[in-house]
């Protein structure tokens, strides 16, 4: 019976000897490792709710958009005189006698739609069109103080022309407003020899206007008073043509019908 009781001892000894030396073999229990503290806010915001929102490190960069879908131009021509009303314009413009461009603006191929916008934002490269200067200062001058023909060139392809791309690039987007320019307000055209204090009825000023049977005009006047401030041309999608349009957004606007019309 003792023999048996001082094997267990034995046993038992070995036992101790045998994880003492397991333990100090392997070491100390290693801790969890500690979190940043970048991922430790994280967590608590997720626990708590102590923090409003987790944002990411940084913003992935978003693809560009595609180029809008679109079917006509508008070319809008603006009276200087209607537009000065309000506005702070340079002293050669505030009785300049006759339209300018105000803008060559894509629409939408639903033509129920509003015209697309801000399609190809700061796209817009001076340099491609230095050789335009010229005509775009005598056809599309800027009007207000605000800013310097360059400036308004800018501020008009980054807002509209852009959404043209790629069917119609910048140089030959500006190219094509110049000889638009010139093909409705040529030395024959009616409203070159438009002149301030002249009143018109709505439908007879587009009858003289629209020279070609295929030509559509669309008239703007100023909000709420009879006074005319822009005459619109629809263009075809190369920018290339004036053409009929008769979509339900191609209609005048602001413009009195029962009475006279006036360019101030």
């Amino acid at each position: 019976m003792s023999r048996i009781f001082l094997k267990l001892l034995q046993c038992s000894a070995l036992a101790v000897a045998l994880a003492v030396a397991v333990a100090i073999f392997i070491g100390p229990t290693p801790k969890a490792p500690q979190s940043l503290p970048i991922f430790a806010l994280m967590e608590e915001s997720q626990s708590t709710n102590t923090l409003k929102s987790t944002k990411p490190f940084y913003r992935a960069r978003r693809p560009p958009p595609p180029h809008a879908n679109y079917s006509i131009f508008y070319l809008v021509l603006q009276w200087p005189r209607t537009v000065c009303l309000n506005n702070d314009c340079w002293n050669n413009m505030t009785n300049y006698q006759r339209f300018t461009i105000h803008g060559l603006w894509p629409q939408a191929s639903n033509r129920s739609l509003t015209a697309p916008l801000y399609c190809r934002n700061n796209s817009f490269d001076n340099r491609s069109i230095l050789n335009l200067h010229h005509g775009l200062n005598r056809t599309w001058p800027n009007l207000s103080k605000r800013r310097s023909n360059e400036k308004f060139w800018k501020y008009q392809w980054n807002k509209h022309g852009s959404c043209s791309l790629p069917d119609v690039k910048q140089a030959p987007y500006f190219q094509s407003a110049i000889n638009l320019y010139d093909i409705v307000n040529g030395p024959s055209s009616f409203i070159r020899g438009l002149r301030s204090n002249r009143s018109f009825l709505i439908d007879e000023l587009k009858r003289d206007i629209q020279i070609n049977p295929q030509w559509k005009v669309l008239i703007w006047c100023k909000n709420d008073t009879k006074y005319i401030q822009e005459i619109v041309f629809c263009v075809n999608h190369k920018a290339t043509d004036i053409v009929r349009c008769d979509g339900p957004r191609d209609r005048d606007k602001f413009c009195p019908r029962r009475t006279n019309v006036t360019l101030p």
